[in-house]
């Protein structure tokens, strides 16, 4: 009997750690009629495997944001993150991002992920985009980044 009984526990240990997790998401969004940012936060449930490891956290937590609606109606699509101790590379289909129409759009769309980057992830510095695998001048026509974007607000 107690044998049957710690297998049934084991069973439904095992089926909460397969089953997923809780974790607090931050996601800074643009204000209503204003130049500036809100932190929005949510909490989602997420498969172990990304609990556990950041890069996979990181991409989950952007595409969750491009999915979200916040920055509705521009778009994006994040096709890889790449991280080292400080630094976070962020990797965007161009394809994705073809429906930002003026600068605002672009600075919304920029600020938006990078500020999201750094109030999910206290131990990132800086945030380096690329667009297709490649580093790019500018998003699409007119923001700049080509120079990393950093925690404490300067870009020289």
């Amino acid at each position: 009997m107690q044998r049957h009984i710690c297998v049934l526990i084991c069973l439904l240990c095992l089926s909460y750690f397969l089953s997923g997790m809780k974790m607090d998401v931050k996601f800074t969004v643009p204000e209503k009629n204003a130049s500036n940012y809100a932190v929005m936060d949510k909490r989602m449930d997420v498969e172990k495997d990304i609990f556990d490891a950041p890069t996979l956290r990181l991409k989950f937590i952007l595409n969750e944001l491009a999915k979200s609606g916040y920055l509705s109606p521009l778009q994006f699509e994040v096709k890889d993150v790449f991280l080292t101790e400080e630094i976070c590379y962020i990797d965007l289909a161009s394809t994705s991002i073809k429906n930002v129409k003026s600068i605002l759009d672009e600075v919304d769309m920029v600020n938006c992920i990078v500020k999201t980057v750094f109030v999910n992830f206290d131990n990132i510095r800086e945030v380096m985009m690329l667009i297709d695998d490649k580093p790019a001048d500018v998003l699409v026509r007119f923001y700049d980044i080509s120079i990393p974007f950093r925690s404490s607000g300067d870009r020289s």
